[in-house]
């Protein structure tokens, strides 16, 4: 999987076309001459995403249009009318695209992904399988109730970690007052006094006049920083690591990923899929935490293991949850097993989320306390220590 920048020659005119996916695919579809490609680096990328919101609505009202015994390109053409109606020009323009490839002859699944946004490699591998099988109102039905429930567990940890975000936002307000507005201040005023201060002192404050003097440039060097933690998996594979370390943390990211997992593969397998399947194409989310431990299983099943092993060498999964996966298989209805540690994990892990975020919330305000302290001991202290203060109230 990547993201290319590729030169095709029709029809005699040159043309730069873009292309995210995997290239060998790219090869066995493109009819046109190839002249030179270029691979993006993800963090440079910049594709739309469709909210979580926007799946669990198309694929609730596509179910219910094609039960109803509405075709496909008639139900796009009313989602189009629909969002023309609400003016909104990029939806507008996005089913219209998707109308015009099904006007065409192209699949579902070709006409979504001809469209400039980025869509969630689950619902687009379903959707295919959906063309392919001839079971589309069933997997949209199951696709349905996936994004529901997924909007549910994100609604979770964004309550949890709202406390942590907006004291962070906070801190971060505070920084940026003492880099433009407290401490140049202080300078101007207590200037003649810094000779008598501690050099670690003098190092911080050389520092933020340091940081105010070249403040776009900090800005900007922030903000790329910023933005590769977002697009970086890498990055995001080295703080989860570090962060793995603490056993809080440890706990509910298992748990999370465990979750997610389960939920993943209940409604692969409950739409036709296979298990190895299913962790194949679970595995190809990158965005997804439980990505790597769905590639590990998958290669683990391949290597010849079976799928509780493999589930118990990933060390992630509770054994209570690998052993009712044990009993679904040997009764031949492992769905059904899958559905109940779903309902199951999901209780605990919100009990689990409960009980963490009264804990991260003192944690945060002691973290905060040793800052200021910090902060004290280094700036204010000094600037009012005795020999300080005495020399302040004789020039006064």
């Amino acid at each position: 999987m990547g993201n290319y920048i590729i030169l095709i020659r029709d029809n005699g005119i040159f043309k730069i076309i873009t292309y995210c996916g995997n290239f060998i695919d790219f090869l066995n579809e493109c009819k046109y001459k190839i002249y030179f490609k270029i691979r993006v680096p993800s963090f440079l990328v910049f594709r739309r995403k469709l909210k979580i919101s926007w799946y669990k609505r198309f694929c609730e009202d596509l179910y219910f249009l094609h039960i109803s015994g509405v075709s496909i390109i008639d139900s796009i053409s009313i989602f189009k009318q629909n969002v023309e109606n609400s003016k909104n020009k990029k939806m507008s323009l996005f089913y219209k695209v998707i109308y015009d490839k099904l006007i065409k002859g192209n699949s579902l699944y070709k006409s979504i992904k001809s469209t400039k946004y980025e869509f969630d490699n689950i619902f687009l591998s379903l959707i295919k399988i959906s063309e392919e099988t001839g079971n589309l109102s069933e997997i949209l039905k199951n696709l349905s109730k996936y994004y529901e429930e997924k909007i549910l567990i994100n609604n979770k940890v964004k309550s949890s970690l709202l406390y942590p975000t907006l004291l962070s936002g906070v801190l971060f307000i505070l920084f940026n007052l003492c880099i433009l507005y407290f401490i140049p201040n202080y300078v101007d005023s207590f200037q003649s006094q810094f000779s008598n201060l501690p050099s670690y002192s003098l190092v911080f404050i050389n520092a933020c006049l340091f940081i105010n003097d070249n403040y776009g440039v900090f800005l900007i060097i922030m903000l790329l920083f910023l933005l590769i933690f977002i697009k970086s998996f890498r990055v995001k594979g080295f703080l989860t690591k570090f962060f793995l370390k603490i056993s809080l943390f440890r706990k509910i990211y298992f748990k999370y990923c465990q979750l997610k997992f389960i939920q993943a593969l209940y409604y692969m397998i409950n739409s036709g899929i296979d298990i190895s399947k299913a962790l194949k194409i679970m595995s190809s989310i990158k965005s997804e935490p439980y990505a790597i431990y769905s590639k590990y299983v998958y290669e683990q099943i391949n290597q010849g293991f079976d799928f509780c092993e493999a589930l118990k060498s990933a060390k992630i999964f509770e054994s209570e949850v690998i052993s009712i996966i044990k009993v679904g298989e040997k009764s031949s209805n492992l769905n059904l097993s899958l559905k109940n540690i779903w309902t199951g994990c999901s209780k605990k892990y919100y009990q689990i989320m409960d009980r963490s975020t009264k804990l991260i919330e003192p944690i945060f305000i002691l973290i905060c306390g040793i800052l200021v302290i910090i902060f004290v001991s280094i700036f204010i202290l000094p600037l009012i220590s005795y020999d300080n203060f005495s020399h302040i109230w004789e020039g006064i």
